[in-house]
Parts: C-alpha cells; sequence; structure tokens
C-alpha cells in the first residue's frame, strides 16, 4: 500500500480535510494516510521531524482552501514565513522529488507564482484536482483515488537515480562492461542462455499449469465486499445517499443486491473488466504478461464503484452482497441514522434606498413576512431553522456579502436546505450582461462597487452542498433576466430552484391593502395551505380506526 501525507492549514480546510482523509483511509487502509505531519514532540527540531515523515512518503496532498496562504488582515500571509508548516511540508516534498498533488477545496484556485516564495514557485505548475463538499465529493474522490494508484505504480516501475548509478553497464569504465565487450564472454553468455532456456522450460510449463488451475478455483470462491463511504453509525438527512464499495482481491461479481432492514432494494451488474494496469497494481507479483493471461483467461470485477440509492427517512441497516452465480459473500453491513434536514435562510428586503431615484415599495415588509413564514411553519419539517434577515439599511453591501460567506460556511451536509430571498431593485449591465443585486446604498452609476453581482451568488450557490431555493423579487421581467441569471443559476453544474416574482409578459404587483407584494402573498399562502393539508394527512392516518 502507498504511503500518503496530507498537508493543510486548519484555519482554512480542516473539516474538508478530514471526509477526504476518511475516504483514503477507508481505500487504502488507516495505516497509509496520515494528515498531521507537524505533529511534534516537544523539544526536536520541527524541520527535520517534517523531512523524516516525508521519507516514508510516496505522494504528498497539499489541500488548498481560500485561506491557504493564512492571510490574517494587512499582515504578511503565513506562507511567506520560512518557518510556516504548510510551507516546510510542500517545500520537503518538492526538494525529495516526492509526487505532490494539489487538492482545491471551497472554490479556491491555484497560487500564481508571483504569490508564493521562490523556494515554493514550482508547486503552481503541478496539476491539481478539484474537491467539492456538495454531491460531487463522491466522483472528485474516485478521481483522487484512481490518480493515486497511477501516480504510485509509475514510481515503482522507476529506477530510483542511486540505483542507476550503480549500473555496471551505465558506466563505460565499470569492469563489467569491458568483459561484456569481450567476444568470447558474449558467446559463453549466449551457451549458458540457452543451456538454460531448454533446462527451464517444464517449469514454464508446470507454472502455466499451476496459474490455470488457481484461476479456475478463484472463479469457484464466493466474493467479498465491504462498505467504504459512509462509515457505520453515520447520519443521514436526505433521501438520495451515495454507497461506495469495494470488492476482496480477484473477486468476480457479477450481481451486487443493495438491502434496508433485510429487504433487497436494488440490485445492479458491477463495471467490468479492469484493465491490466490495474490487475498488475492490484497483485504486485503479476508481471504485465501474467496480466495479459489473467485477462484472456477470465476478468476479474471492476475492484470500487459507487451507486445512489433512495432510503426510507428513518433509523436503518444498509446491507450489500455480491453474488457470482450462485456463489454468494458475506453481507457487508452499517447502521444509518436518521436526522431531519437543516434549514439555513439568508432573507434579504430593501425599500428605503439611500439613492431617491431606486424606488421597491414593500421590500423590507416582503422579507420580515417570509421570514416569519419560514420559522413558523417548517421548523416541524427541519432539525434547525437559521436564518440571518437583513432590511432597508441593514442590507449593504458588505453584509449581503458576509451573509453569502455564512451560508457558505454553515451548510455541510447534503441534507441541508438553502434558501436565498431577495426583495428590492435588480439591474442588467448592459456592457457586460450581469444582473445585479441592488442593496441600500446601490448607485447605478457605480453599480460595480456598490451593487452584488451574479457572479458572487454564483460563487456561493455553487458551494452549497444540498437543496437550494432562490427566490427574486426585483421588479425585472423573466424575459430580460431569464437568459442571463435563471439559466445560469439553474445549470446542472448549479442546481438551484429559482422563483420569480414576473413571468415574461407580466408586472410585478402590490397589494396596497396589505403593504405586500402579489408575489410573496403567493408564496406564504402557497407555504400555509401545504403545511394544513400534511397536517390533516398525518392526523387522517393517525385516527383510530
Amino acid at each position: 500500500m502507498p504511503i500518503i501525507a496530507m498537508s493543510y492549514r486548519r484555519s482554512d480546510s480542516q473539516d474538508i480535510t478530514g471526509r477526504i482523509f476518511d475516504r483514503l483511509a477507508g481505500h487504502f487502509g488507516s495505516t497509509s494516510v496520515f494528515r498531521d505531519i507537524d505533529n511534534i514532540r516537544p523539544g526536536l527540531d520541527f524541520r527535520e521531524q517534517i523531512a523524516d515523515a516525508l521519507s516514508r512518503t510516496n505522494v504528498l496532498l497539499a489541500v488548498v482552501g481560500p485561506n491557504w496562504f493564512g492571510s490574517a488582515g494587512g499582515a504578511e500571509p503565513r506562507i511567506s514565513d520560512e518557518g510556516d508548516f504548510v510551507r516546510i511540508e510542500i517545500e520537503t516534498a518538492l526538494k525529495r522529488s516526492i509526487p505532490v498533488i494539489p487538492i482545491l477545496v471551497s472554490g479556491a484556485k491555484m497560487p500564481s507564482p508571483p504569490q508564493l516564495p521562490e523556494s515554493l514557485q514550482s508547486f503552481s505548475f503541478r496539476h491539481a484536482l478539484t474537491v467539492d463538499s456538495g454531491q460531487d465529493f463522491d466522483h472528485h474522490m474516485s478521481r483522487l483515488i484512481r490518480s493515486i494508484d497511477r501516480l504510485v505504480a509509475g514510481s515503482a516501475n522507476r529506477i530510483p537515480a542511486d540505483e542507476k548509478r550503480d549500473d555496471p553497464f551505465a558506466n563505460p569504465k565499470s569492469g563489467l562492461r569491458k568483459i561484456a565487450a569481450s567476444r568470447w564472454t558474449y558467446l559463453a553468455a549466449m551457451v549458458l542462455f540457452a543451456a538454460g532456456s531448454w533446462l527451464a522450460w517444464p517449469s514454464v510449463n508446470t507454472w502455466l499449469q499451476q496459474y490455470r488451475s488457481a484461476n479456475s478455483e478463484r472463479s469457484k470462491t464466493p466474493p467479498t465486499v465491504e462498505i467504504t463511504y459512509p462509515m457505520n453509525n453515520a447520519r443521514f438527512s436526505a433521501e438520495n445517499i451515495a454507497i461506495s464499495y469495494r470488492f476482496g482481491p480477484d473477486s468476480n461479481v457479477d450481481r451486487l443486491e443493495i438491502l434496508v432492514d433485510g429487504k433487497p432494494i436494488k440490485a445492479i451488474t458491477p463495471s467490468r473488466p479492469r484493465s491490466e494496469s490495474s490487475v498488475t497494481a492490484r497483485d504486485g507479483s503479476m508481471s504485465q504478461s501474467q496480466a495479459a493471461m489473467a485477462r484472456n483467461e477470465g476478468s476479474v470485477t471492476q475492484s470500487e464503484g459507487s451507486i445512489t440509492v433512495k432510503l426510507p427517512l428513518r433509523d436503518l441497516q444498509l446491507s450489500l452482497i455480491a453474488w457470482n452465480g450462485e456463489l454468494v459473500s458475506d453481507a457487508a453491513e452499517i447502521r444509518l441514522k436518521y436526522s431531519k434536514p437543516r434549514l439555513f435562510g439568508l432573507i434579504v428586503g430593501v425599500s428605503d434606498y439611500f439613492n431617491p431615484r431606486l424606488v421597491q415599495q414593500y421590500g423590507a415588509k416582503d422579507a420580515r413576512d417570509f421570514a416569519a413564514i419560514l420559522q413558523n411553519n417548517l421548523t416541524s419539517f427541519f432539525s434547525d431553522v437559521q436564518m440571518q434577515i437583513m432590511t432597508d439599511h441593514e442590507a449593504t453591501r458588505a453584509s449581503m456579502m458576509s451573509g453569502l460567506e455564512w451560508l457558505e460556511s454553515q451548510v455541510n451536509e447534503p441534507g441541508d436546505v438553502s434558501v436565498i430571498f431577495f426583495s428590492g431593485n435588480g439591474m442588467i449591465e448592459e456592457k457586460s450582461q450581469t444582473f445585479w443585486f441592488m442593496p441600500s446604498e446601490a448607485d447605478p452609476e457605480k453599480i460595480r462597487t456598490t451593487a452584488v453581482s451574479q457572479d458572487d451568488f454564483r460563487r456561493t450557490l455553487r458551494a452549497l452542498p444540498g437543496k437550494v431555493l432562490l427566490v427574486l423579487d426585483t421588479g425585472v421581467r423573466l424575459s430580460d433576466i431569464e437568459q442571463i441569471l435563471v439559466k445560469d443559476f439553474t445549470a446542472p453544474e448549479i442546481g438551484t430552484v429559482v422563483m420569480v416574482s414576473c413571468a415574461k409578459k407580466q408586472a410585478s404587483v402590490n397589494f396596497g391593502s396589505v403593504q405586500t407584494s402579489d408575489f410573496v402573498v403567493g408564496i406564504v399562502k402557497g407555504i400555509r395551505d401545504t403545511k394544513q393539508r400534511l397536517y390533516t394527512r398525518n392526523c387522517a392516518a393517525n385516527r383510530p380506526q
């Protein structure tokens, strides 16, 4: 197994690093992955300790988040400090030619050479992989694991520099090279080779027979399977959950069955076959030619995979069973505990603008009404409801940006639900075809420095796991913002549900009697009616017969 080290800054990416560590440990084994390189015993030179730890490492994963530089206000970034642990870890790996894979998390980008100390500038040119904490986490981790497997398998075939120096045929002055140049020695070697081949031929036939026999016996052996994610006693809050699994060495599997509390709910046919290099990597004793013969004799199943299953929303036992014809594996089982999802809301409404040309009559009241209906009617459906509400002069550009950052920091589970509500003025910048949300101090003449762009919203929406609802009452017709905003936010890689107040041929209407927009009145009524129908249905279901 490869030895994998993880370099990260705790204040930057501790949570996502923990998830990555768990997945890698589940695949490679807990003794093959370690993440606290800088856990140094007192009284020792930490530089030597880090170098010693990395000397046993096959690959270093450098987790890079938004605060990877270690910036603190106007102070010099910590990465510029020669005593910074993260800097020392990566510098040491680069000097020792240890493969370094940058892992980009939370929307971070690779640092450019001018941003780094000279000793780290080559790090900017390392090919990076992205690992999102949302619904793509499993896919991204599978890609990372494959990359590590290929990298370690490739490095195992390379000859170290010191071994090359000891090669007698690499040195023209070597005595062996001179002897090999002798024609008599050459002829003698050819005679010995021919004799050896003639004597060894029976043993080759014997090996082939043994190999075919072992392969035949392997096809009669029951397969094995284990669940690598989620871990036992993990919690879930969404119906659809991704399950990662791994088959045992040389397992032939033609059907994988998924069971909940002992009842089958789904069955799949695993992918096959593995490539030649994969077979070789899994069994280090196999040569390339042996792997090719294995493929001809009968392919083994892809050793790992993942599947998304729909689970009942309750505590349950999940089991996987692998089949090879009539042969069946022992069940791989974990317990999963259901917890209600959490609801997070960023609610913004602006009626009172500093600029008298901007008018939005009931924006602040719409925001308060919308927040109240969520808090008063949806708490029974969620384990926790948290809101940030900003109205009128509280809704500044800085506070809106802070609210988006708050959402990203709080929403971290696939079952979490995020709601962003904005009632106020919106504007489309013709030159860039960008939609801008207008906070209380917005100035149409200085839109880029006083308003919040759709790009700022997109970054947050992309980072949020789980379900996301965006509710907009900006007075801008759908026909005007559909191409620019709605299709952008509802793209598959973002997947946000967007509700707007105006359809293509409609105008936003306000109810003067209740001082609320028609749009918000409809939403409030819909939520109340839905809750009442659910309550009535549950009462009828629980009524004694």
